[in-house]
């Protein structure tokens, strides 16, 4: 809830690069707005100072609404503010947590961490399917795993360039040529991003940007872990 527009895409593209989905308002108004009706939301971000109702103010209405899930949405500050005092004002008015701009992606990191339970994270991969089509010939395991690491990441950066460029055509067929790989070594967590790209439709387009980084974000885990299969090698 931000109503500088530059300050809400910088948290946007931070955010949608840990694979976040993000919904903005450019007031309070709209932001209580969106609390009270949209899906509940794990965390709102939550500017100080705004025409109409300000974030102070915004945050009272939200901790007022009737549904209780709702009102109590963890809401992080951002403030130029920095003073102990100031802080403490805003804690003091309900919000969770306070965070100074310009704010450093660690920090935006750390405090969301701080306020929300982690989730259970699924396997980075799967190798069940591919051993089964080895049939006990793991230095056919090992090949595969090779070939994904090498070649991985030149597919992920040909694929943020598409769509870095809005070229959903290209993304797709990118992504089609890749998602052999992704389901031979059991990296479940991208079908659905999988399945979005792949179609690319139209109707689509302003879900794509968020599938793109929570492909990247998984497919970055299995990158990160899969060389622990490779052993000594």
């Amino acid at each position: 809830v931000e109503d500088n527009e530059i300050n809400r895409t910088v948290a946007r593209l931070l955010l949608e690069g840990w694979g976040v989905l993000v919904d903005e308002a450019e007031d309070g108004t709209a932001g209580v707005t969106r609390v009270r009706y949209e899906a509940p939301y794990d965390a709102v971000l939550m500017d100080i100072q705004m025409p109409g109702l300000n974030g102070l103010d915004a945050t009272a209405a939200i901790r007022a609404l009737p549904d209780a899930l709702r009102a109590h949405t963890p809401i992080i500050a951002l403030t130029a503010n920095a003073f102990r005092a100031d802080r403490d004002r805003y804690l003091a008015s309900g919000m969770d947590a306070c965070l100074a701009k310009p704010f450093e992606e660690e920090d935006v990191y750390h405090t969301l961490a701080g306020l929300l339970a982690a989730p259970t994270l699924t396997p980075a991969y799967d190798l069940t399917k591919l051993r089964t089509l080895a049939r006990g010939r793991e230095a056919f395991v090992v090949k595969i795993i090779r070939s994904f690491l090498q070649n991985m990441p030149a597919s992920l950066a040909e694929i943020a360039a598409q769509a870095a460029n809005s070229h959903w055509a290209e993304v797709a067929k990118t992504v089609h040529h890749i998602k052999p790989s992704l389901e031979s070594l059991g990296i479940q967590e991208v079908s659905e991003a999988v399945q979005l790209l792949e179609a690319a439709e139209p109707g689509s387009y302003a879900q794509l940007p968020t599938a793109v980084a929570q492909l990247k974000t998984q497919v970055q885990r299995a990158l990160e872990a899969l060389p622990q299969e490779l052993g000594n090698e």
